[in-house]
């Protein structure tokens, strides 16, 4: 059951296990929640903003979500939250604006691609490729460790490089483990060279994470994976197949696209470190 932790004529503030909300009166209202995987990986309490409702009454949008975002800020750092991440409409100039003026740090600029099995051209799975076995985790994890350094954790000034290259490691072995429902590899010369991962909830696919070394990149690696990722999401049922990467990435824009994906929607992600790290 929720509990007011704090409340004046002007300003009310609930807490609920892991959940946080604000009202502020003729202003709106914001809420957020915590983030139980990382906080349990990375040790600080994480949090991501829900929502940040404007009331309809105020005269300056922007300005509303600056004091609601610096409310739910303070709110957050006083019950124990170390960073938190919100992710505005990317439509929506006075949230955007709001963030920017309450000290929130652009860190990702994600697109998300799609593709429909009607528009896959009949791929199938390139024979050059295999299943993941567990001898390949080693290997997996140390590719991993070296990529990425585009994604949200990589360029957040609030992480450690050592702790971010521990967050792939351990993302690809979740995906190999279980947490996809199947991945694939590449190899030269008995070597793994690059790995695809397949998630299917219910009609939609995804691709949750790809990669290839530096090594053998430009030689078609790379669309080989996605193409079996696709054949292999196709057959198991999947009426639409997504992919996510960030707008600076732009080798691994040009592979999607070159292998049938269209832009869906982009997504700006900011974040807000609240305390020093332990």
């Amino acid at each position: 059951m929720a509990f007011v932790f704090r409340r004046s004529k002007r300003l009310t503030l609930r807490v609920d296990p892991g959940v946080l909300e604000i009202t502020r009166a003729n202003i709106g209202r914001a809420s957020l929640h915590r983030l139980e995987w990382d906080t349990e990986f990375f040790g600080p309490t994480f949090g991501m903003i829900d929502a940040v409702s404007v009331s309809s009454t105020a005269e300056d949008r922007c300005e509303a979500s600056r004091m609601l975002l610096d409310e739910l800020s303070l709110a957050a750092e006083q019950v124990g939250f170390s960073h938190l991440t919100y992710r505005p409409s990317t439509d929506d100039w006075d949230a955007i604006h709001g963030a920017e003026r309450a000290g929130f740090l652009l860190i990702d600029l994600g697109v998300d691609f799609i593709l429909r099995p009607d528009q896959g051209g009949g791929v199938s799975i390139d024979p050059a490729l295999r299943p993941s076995r567990n001898e390949d985790l080693p290997a997996l994890r140390n590719l991993a460790r070296k990529m990425f350094v585009h994604s949200r954790f990589g360029v957040d000034p609030f992480f450690r490089r050592s702790e971010v290259e521990r967050f792939h490691e351990q993302w690809v072995t979740n995906l190999h483990n279980g947490l996809a429902q199947a991945m694939f590899v590449s190899e030269h010369q008995s070597e793994v060279t690059g790995f695809v991962s397949c998630s299917l909830q219910g009609p939609q696919g995804r691709i949750p994470l790809i990669g290839v070394s530096n090594t053998h990149r430009r030689a078609g690696t790379g669309s080989a994976l996605v193409r079996t990722a696709v054949a292999w999401l196709t057959t198991a049922g999947a009426s639409e197949i997504r992919v996510k990467t960030q707008a600076t990435n732009v080798p691994a824009v040009r592979l999607y696209e070159s292998n049938g994906f269209v832009l869906d929607r982009p997504e700006v992600t900011y974040s807000k470190a609240l305390r020093g790290r332990p």
